[in-house]
């Protein structure tokens, strides 16, 4: 199925939660596809394991951001999603991980388990963009914004663009690109998939 937007939520969480924002992505004349998962253990750092929410941003729809008359939608789009982050990102979510790796709980962990962003490189890797919780309402909007705008800058000036160059620079390499946002420098900065640590070396997680 071809569709804009993904909507993979865990299937123990209320679908009025889902429903709502579904239905304005759609009034804005965004094709969705939504599925449900079940809520199980992850092997897996616990702030990488996948939020409870994740919106995926399909590559079709991440090219039309090449495109001058879909600048208005665009608008509209990164407006609900920012309005959905700033309440779901809030929520207390459980995460599950593995009976085998308890260590790996953080009861400190920055990372919101609630929503995160996922898309693809053009050559394929997954992209995922995790937010921190319990944040204001404009950080969450900066870093939507922010979202749109490397993907436009990836699908622009790939392989030579922001997200590739600073993956590249990461001493341990993953198929797999996570992102923080760095609120002092306002951008989003692949970091080591263990360490939660930039290419550049600043703070992180």
């Amino acid at each position: 199925m071809n569709y804009d937007i993904g909507i993979s939520y865990i299937e123990d969480l209320p679908e009025h939660v889902i429903s709502d924002f579904v239905q304005e992505l759609r009034e804005a004349n965004v094709t969705v596809n939504v599925e449900s998962r079940p809520n199980e253990p992850f092997m897996a750092l616990e702030w990488a394991i996948p939020a409870a929410i994740i919106a995926y941003l399909a590559k079709p729809y991440i090219d039309g951001l090449l495109k001058e008359a879909a600048k208005d939608h665009y608008a509209v789009v990164k407006e609900k999603l920012s309005k959905f982050a700033q309440r779901i990102s809030k929520a207390k979510q459980i995460r599950i991980v593995s009976s085998q790796s308890p260590n790996k709980l953080r009861k400190d962990n920055p990372v919101s388990n609630s929503f995160s962003i996922w898309s693809q490189t053009i050559d394929g890797r997954p992209l995922k963009f995790l937010f921190f919780g319990d944040r204001d309402d404009d950080y969450y909007e900066r870093c939507i914004d922010e979202v749109f705008n490397v993907l436009l800058n990836h699908a622009k000036e790939f392989p030579n663009d922001y997200i590739s160059s600073q993956a590249g620079r990461l001493v341990r390499k993953s198929r797999e690109i996570y992102l923080l946002f760095d609120e002092s420098a306002k951008t989003w900065k692949p970091v080591d998939i263990v360490s939660g640590i930039p290419a550049d070396g600043s703070d992180a997680l």
